[in-house]
């Protein structure tokens, strides 16, 4: 049986700070090639989230997000993570 195909980019899981994987890429402006290497994820892999062919782990996505926020200087004063 093949996988059901997502019906939107809205169907993607959201982190607890309610990006998915494109929102996250997004905020840092990085190609797919720049962002796997600043965030050490395989290029397949990315491509597969992006697509909803696969889906990160919940505590990964959280992680991430976070990471990509504080890089990116766009924390909010007292975020919790």
């Amino acid at each position: 049986m093949e996988k059901e195909q997502l019906k939107s980019f809205t169907d993607l899981p959201k982190s607890k700070y309610g990006h998915n994987i494109r929102d996250i890429q997004e905020m840092t402006g990085l190609s797919n090639i720049e962002f796997c290497k600043r965030y050490n994820v395989p290029k397949r892999t990315l491509e597969d989230w992006r697509m909803g062919h696969r889906n990160p782990k919940q505590i990964l996505l959280d992680l991430l997000d976070f990471k990509v926020m504080y890089d990116n200087d766009l924390l909010e004063d007292g975020t919790e993570y």
